[in-house]
Parts: C-alpha cells; sequence; structure tokens
C-alpha cells in the first residue's frame, strides 16, 4: 500500500499500466450507465477543450500530456494502458 502524502512522479515517454478492481472483487461497474460514466470521466480530463463544473471550477486538462493507447472495462475492474507524454507528479 502506498505511503498517505507522497507524490508520485510519472516520467516523461513511458507507458504505464493502470487498473482498479472492486474490494473483494466487489462489481464497480452495475449498468451500462455505469461503463457510459466511466467514459465521460476519462473524455472529460482528455479532451481537446479543458471542462468545469458547473462553478466554474476547471477539471485537471491533460489533452497533449498522455494518451490512452487501450483500455479494459470489465464488471469488478478496469485496464488503461496509457503513454505518458511529459513527466508529471501527482499527490494520492
Amino acid at each position: 500500500m502506498p505511503s498517505k502524502n507522497t507524490v508520485k512522479i510519472y516520467a516523461a515517454e513511458h507507458y504505464y499500466h493502470v487498473y482498479n478492481r472492486g474490494v473483494s472483487k466487489q462489481v464497480v461497474f452495475h449498468d451500462k450507465d455505469d461503463y457510459k460514466y466511466f467514459l465521460y470521466l476519462l473524455k472529460r480530463h482528455l479532451d481537446v477543450k479543458p471542462a468545469s463544473s458547473k462553478y466554474g471550477t476547471l477539471y485537471r486538462h491533460l489533452n497533449g500530456k498522455v494518451e490512452i493507447i487501450a483500455y479494459c472495462l470489465m464488471p469488478n475492474h478496469f485496464h488503461l494502458l496509457i503513454y505518458n507524454k511529459e513527466a508529471m507528479g501527482m499527490e494520492l
């Protein structure tokens, strides 16, 4: 388990396998709407135009910084193969 309050550095020009699974293999995508919402969230951060909330707060915009090479969504987990174009840090 990662340490709390740490910053993970992601190197430029590297591939990353990002995945997550429900606790005790519980289902995380219950129906088609759950899959659609997950894809909407990906699009919101990767779209050409930055997106903002209804209050005007800008969401993190990653277009041009990362590229999704492949993804797989299954009922209890997902996988993303991401190409990171530039170095970035992310707080956990």
